[in-house]
């Protein structure tokens, strides 16, 4: 069995579903992927039986002479954004090999994606056999691209809930600590949780730290009250995320988000905007934490303030509801949602 990747940038949460792929499946997998541009430091670990090809390497032709020296069983390609990708798609599907593309877009029924929708049907369709979406959000954009429901799979999207789960034995006192993790940049919404932590006279001993990095980082380090850290490692986040009691997430444009999973499988509860494709699937109001209204401080401020006056018992009792909710994906589900393509 081999298992062709054709992938924009890797992220450590797709390690887990690679290994899976090996482990369960007995599958070589092949990964190329974008080396340029890297929107994070992440650095590649080795992985038994997972090869890595930098994208930087080939052009269309030596993709092309790549591929078929592996001649996969089946493949996936993150969306169609890169052109030859496609292109070694439409190749390889001709010789009836499944092609699947994923897709963690939401459909806003926008006229740019409405005639975008058109367009696809016309051209990039026929390059893919099925496509793989993140949550319910990215089913509804699949339909509008002419999928039909026997072309659409869940599950694209999982954090390493295993690496994750060591966070919950560990803590021993509740923390009072809110977290933000991400990019610190204005699409997350910083300014608008920055205005609602300043709101807040009464605190109640609670903290707000921001991980990550972006161009707001010394905007965030100048303010009171608040504590930033740099991006951390899977492997460092794991050990450094169980010194925290809540996520916030306040993103004004947010696909999916896969920090609402990691955080849960931390057995962290998580208030986030009502924009985060992964909102509805992870998060259960007065469950397994709070949504609120994108980019509207008065509403984030009336959450935080909710989650600041919770009890101890109660925040144990959401936090023992998040690692349980977090279980509705892993990647082991994952690999085997990709792979029943093969049996269907």
């Amino acid at each position: 069995m081999r298992i062709l990747y054709l992938y924009a940038e890797i992220m450590g949460y797709q390690l887990p579903v690679f290994e899976e792929y090996t482990t369960m499946y007995d599958a070589e997998v092949h990964v190329v992927h974008w080396d340029h541009k890297k929107l994070t430091p992440y650095a590649i670990p080795y992985l038994k039986n997972v090869v890595f090809y930098n994208r930087s390497d080939f052009n269309y032709t030596k993709l092309v002479s790549l591929v078929k020296s592996i001649m996969p069983n089946i493949v996936y390609v993150s969306g169609w954004m890169d052109k030859d990708y496609l292109k070694v798609c439409t190749e390889l599907k001709s010789m009836g090999i499944p092609i699947v593309a994923g897709c963690d877009t939401q459909w806003k029924g926008s006229f740019r994606q409405i005639v975008a929708s058109f367009l696809f049907r016309l051209t990039y369709k026929r390059s893919l056999s099925y496509i793989w979406v993140a949550g319910p959000y990215q089913f509804e954009y699949a339909r509008k691209l002419g999928f039909n429901k026997s072309e659409i799979i869940f599950n694209c999207l999982s954090a390493d809930n295993n690496l994750f789960e060591t966070a919950i034995g560990i803590r021993k006192k509740y923390p009072k600590n809110i977290l933000f993790l991400g990019r610190l940049e204005e699409i997350k919404g910083i300014s608008c949780l920055l205005q609602a932590w300043g709101l807040i006279e009464d605190k109640k001993g609670w903290t707000l730290t921001f991980i990550g990095n972006g161009t707001l980082k010394n905007k965030i380090t100048n303010e009171e009250n608040t504590i930033v850290k740099d991006f951390l490692q899977p492997y460092e986040l794991a050990l450094e995320i169980q010194n925290y009691g809540f996520l916030v997430l306040p993103s004004i444009k947010e696909p999916w988000a896969l920090v609402i999973h990691e955080a849960m499988a931390a057995g962290i509860p998580v208030l986030a905007s009502d924009v985060c494709g992964a909102a509805p699937v992870f998060i259960v109001p007065n469950y397994s934490g709070y949504i609120f209204k994108s980019n509207d401080v008065i509403d984030l401020t009336k959450m935080m303030k909710k989650v600041l006056e919770m009890t101890d018992f109660e925040l144990k009792q959401m936090s023992n509801n998040a690692q349980t909710r977090s279980s509705v994906i892993s990647p082991k589900i994952v690999a085997s949602s990709f792979m029943s393509i093969l049996n269907s």
